[in-house]
Order: structure tokens, then sequence, then C-alpha cells
């Protein structure tokens, strides 16, 4: 994770944590365990409404 982050430009990987809580709703593991969740979540029509 620590790798990811500093390739997408994250100071650290909490701080990438922190974002992505911020705008999906849960966490990278979350995302990464449950992947027809994660694809429902960030398909669905009001998922970037506080945009």
């Amino acid at each position: 994770m620590a790798s990811i982050a500093a390739d997408y430009g994250f100071s650290d990987q909490a701080h990438m944590n922190r974002e992505i809580r911020h705008w999906f709703g849960c966490t990278p593991m979350m995302l990464h365990t449950n992947r027809e969740q994660a694809i429902a979540r960030l398909a669905a029509p009001d998922a970037f409404n506080g945009l």
C-alpha cells in the first residue's frame, strides 16, 4: 500500500487511506476484499454527488 500511495502522489499510506475513506466512504481494504460491493458503490448514480 505504501508503494501505491507513493506512485500516486500521496505523502504516505495514511494520507491515501484518509482520502479514500473521505471520497468513497470505505477503507482501501474494504474495496479490495469486497470487489462486487465496491463496483456497485462506485458505479451508483449518486456516488459523486458531493463533488
